[in-house]
């Protein structure tokens, strides 16, 4: 995420942390990890805050759900 995927994918950490504070890509992060497993996303703040990075940021390639959106997914 901060280097970006074999150069295709941009370098996310500094418009994460312009966006977020220091800490952006720690919450986006913590964000991810309860994707697989929802219910761990109540009650957890760094979660919370990430939600909003991911959405803001991430979702419009990998998609909300973190599975990928389409074309948008990776490169073949």
């Amino acid at each position: 995420m901060l280097d970006g995927r074999e150069g295709v994918m941009p370098e996310w950490g500094t418009v994460l942390t312009g966006m977020g504070g220091p800490e952006a890509v720690d919450y986006t992060i913590a964000y991810v990890r309860t994707l697989s497993a929802p219910e761990t996303l109540q009650n957890n703040y760094m979660a919370a805050r990430g939600q909003k990075l991911f959405e803001g940021v991430c979702a419009a390639c990998h998609g909300v759900d973190g599975k990928g959106n389409g074309i948008w997914a990776h490169p073949t």
